[in-house]
Parts: structure tokens; sequence; C-alpha cells
């Protein structure tokens, strides 16, 4: 079932991010393809650029980031748990200080990093804010974020967490009741969609 889910991963990675411009464009036409090429060059130490300059990203640049995500979706939960962990960790350090959380929501060291996908506290939704917090602080409303103690409370979370994910671009194809019920596939794939945005 992993592989189906990395296959599914580097999917959604691949029409957010889309494939190499020759291969995208010989598949619409040998002419263009060739034309592509034409344009295109490659330095001195082997690396492709452009030769007009355009473009958001060298071709080894974009490579090396696909490279290193394939790498984390290949590695498995273990892979995808520590690279959230440690994106939230970075992110701690770098604000100098926790995510803001909920009223009267305590951070602690056992609340703010998980180490399987049906760890309790995943059903609050609450480790999946922080998550979208370290990639990205402003498009969480922490005024509506409420501390789950409440099945209704968690289930409200969960949409709005998969709403601000889907405001930062991610792809997310789970339902709320997967997040509150901790089902360890969908939510694998909540945070692969949130890594994805980061590549």
């Amino acid at each position: 079932m992993r592989f189906h889910l990395v296959d599914f991963l580097q999917s959604v990675f691949d029409s957010k991010f889309g494939k190499s411009v020759a291969a995208s464009t010989a598949a619409a036409s040998p002419k263009a393809a060739e034309a592509s090429l034409r344009r295109s060059s490659v330095n001195s130490n082997g690396s492709q650029g452009s030769s007009s300059g355009s473009g958001f990203f060298s071709a080894k640049f974009g490579k090396k980031k696909k490279k290193r995500a394939r790498t984390v979706l290949e590695g498995g939960d273990e892979a995808i748990i520590e690279w959230a962990n440690t994106t939230i960790a970075k992110a701690r350090i770098a604000a100098d200080q926790n995510p803001p959380g909920p009223e009267g929501y305590k951070w602690t060291q056992s609340n703010i990093a998980i180490r399987t996908f049906r760890d309790e506290h995943l059903a609050t939704s609450l480790y999946l804010f922080a998550l979208l917090w370290a990639v990205d602080p402003y498009p969480v409303d922490w005024a509506i974020v409420t501390p789950g103690k409440t099945k209704e409370d968690r289930l409200l979370n969960a949409r709005y967490a998969i709403s601000v994910a889907r405001k930062l671009g991610a792809t997310i194809f789970l339902l709320p009741e997967d997040i509150t019920e901790r089902n360890p596939k969908m939510v694998m794939t909540f945070v692969g969609a949130v890594l994805a945005l980061t590549t």
C-alpha cells in the first residue's frame, strides 16, 4: 500500500510543478520539442540552463528538490514523520516561539511532535496546524482553532486544517473524519501534500 501512496503523492507533485519542458513539449509536437532543446544550453559545469535567461529555476535546481521530495516519500512513514517534526522544530527556532495555538492551549514536547500517524493528539488537528504554521504562518487564523476537547470541536478543526492546506495550494483528498479518527494512511497523504508544497 505504501508504494501506491508514493505514486499518488508523486503524481500530485508532478501536477503541481509539472514535468520537464522538453518532455511536455515532446508530447505536444516534435518540432516544439526540438525548438525547446535548441533554446536550452549546457553550462561548463554540466548543469542545464536557458539561453534566454527566463524561467523560475534552473533544471538542475528543480531536479534536486524533486529528488529530495521523492527520497522522503520513498522513505515511508518514518521519513515523512521525521520531515514534519524537523520542519516544525526549525520554524519554532526561526520564530523563537511555539505556534500560537488556540486560546488557553499549552504546547508541550509530546504534542508538538509525533511518533506515528496514529498518535492520540492528531485527532485534534493541532499538530497539523503547527505543521501548516511552520510552512506558512499567515493563513492559519488561530481564533478559529479550538483545543479539540469535544468531538464537534475536533471535526471543526479538521475541516479548517483541510481548508488551510488547500488555501496554501496542497492537493488534499481526505475527509475531516479521517483526521479525527486518525486514519494513518490518509493522515500521511495530508502531510505528504504539505511536503509537496515545500519542494
